[in-house]
C-alpha cells in the first residue's frame, strides 16, 4: 500500500516522498525549491525515473543504481556530467554480501542504522521515489 510505504520512508528520515510521475511537473520544483539539492540518489527504477532523479542532484552528486524495475535504459543528458560533474555507480547486493564477512555486513548495518538515527541533525537527507 502506497500510504504505508510513504509513512515508513518518512519514519526513516525521508523528507519528500512522491510518485516518480510527480517529479516531471512544476509542482515538484516548487516543493523542493527551499531544500538543499541531494548529494546522493538511489535509483531502483531506471528509465525516465532515473533521469529525473539525476537532474535534481547537487553538483558533484552521485546516483547509485541498484535495480532496474522499469526494464528501461538509463537516459541521462551529457550536461549532467559536463556541467554538474554527476557520478554514476552500480551496486549489486548479492555480490556485496558474497564478498564481505558476516562481521563486515553487521558493521555496515549498524553504520546505516546510525545514519538514519542522525536524521534530526540534518546530516541524513534523502529523496525517495516510488514507481507508479
Amino acid at each position: 500500500d502506497y500510504a504505508d510505504t510513504v509513512e515508513r520512508i518518512k519514519a526513516y528520515g525521508g523528507y519528500v516522498v512522491v510518485q516518480d510521475s510527480y517529479t516531471r511537473g512544476p509542482d515538484f520544483k516548487k516543493l523542493i525549491a527551499d531544500l538543499p539539492a541531494p548529494k546522493l540518489a538511489l535509483n531502483s527504477a531506471g528509465g525516465d525515473s532515473a533521469t529525473e532523479i539525476a537532474r535534481i542532484l547537487a553538483p558533484g552528486g552521485t546516483m547509485v543504481t541498484y535495480g532496474n524495475s522499469s526494464k528501461d535504459h538509463l537516459k541521462l543528458p551529457a550536461s549532467l556530467f559536463l556541467l554538474n560533474d554527476v557520478k554514476l555507480r552500480g551496486f549489486n547486493l548479492q555480490q556485496w554480501v558474497e564478498n564481505h564477512t558476516r562481521q563486515e555486513r553487521e558493521e555496515m548495518i549498524n553504520k546505516l542504522a546510525g545514519m538514519i538515527g542522525e536524521k534530526e541533525q540534518g546530516e541524513f537527507f534523502c529523496f525517495f521515489f516510488s514507481s507508479s
